[in-house]
């Protein structure tokens, strides 16, 4: 991906067509937060994803990439995030 500044960045994008077998519609955020805090896959645990994510998505809205990127404010993923970190926060010992 080329930046504003001419800079390049590597990306990855994955993305699911609506015939995939893998995407899941209209699951209950309550069920995908479960499912993200217990789940681990090759690059990692799914919340780190998820925080890492999230995180780059402030980092955007901060520096005012608003305008310039698209939309980097994403109300799901942020309450995705506070459903999986009170998971987190619940299941650790005290």
């Amino acid at each position: 991906m080329t930046l504003l500044d001419g800079s390049k960045l590597p990306v990855v994008v994955y993305c699911a067509l609506p015939s995939s077998k893998n995407l899941i519609k209209d699951e209950p955020i309550e069920t995908t937060a479960k499912v993200i805090a217990a789940s681990v896959g090759p690059s990692g645990p799914n919340t780190e994803y998820l925080y890492n994510m999230n995180a780059a998505l402030r980092d955007m809205k901060s520096a005012g990439a608003g305008n310039k990127v698209g939309d980097v404010c994403d109300d799901y993923c942020f309450d995705l995030e506070d459903r999986v970190r009170a998971l987190a926060n619940a299941s650790s010992p005290q």
